[in-house]
């Protein structure tokens, strides 16, 4: 099954706003599954910490992470973009030296 598929099965009947992180290995397989956040029907939280501490709980070497938008609305909002580009820079700081 495709990420893309997965997450509408999970998440495309859901009334309000969750956001959920897919937890990777180094095959890019699916290891842990959590949800950070269940909101309202048009916003929910979500915090750069408890994202940074599910990914390293899970050991996972990368993470998706999954928005859904109840009202359909599939292009994601600014606040939507700087929570995304936070928990990335969370996430880069928590990651492998190269």
């Amino acid at each position: 099954m495709h990420v893309q598929d997965y997450c509408i099965n999970r998440l495309a009947h859901k009334p309000v706003e969750h956001f959920v992180i897919l937890c990777l290995d180094n095959q890019n397989r699916l290891i842990g599954e959590e949800t950070m956040s269940i909101g309202i029907i048009n916003q929910t939280a979500v915090y750069a910490r408890e994202v940074v501490n599910a990914a390293l709980k899970h050991h996972a070497r990368s993470v998706i992470l999954v928005r859904n938008h109840p009202s359909c609305e599939a292009k994601p909002s600014l606040v939507d973009i700087a929570v995304t580009r936070g928990i990335e820079k969370a996430l880069t700081v928590m990651g492998d030296p190269s």
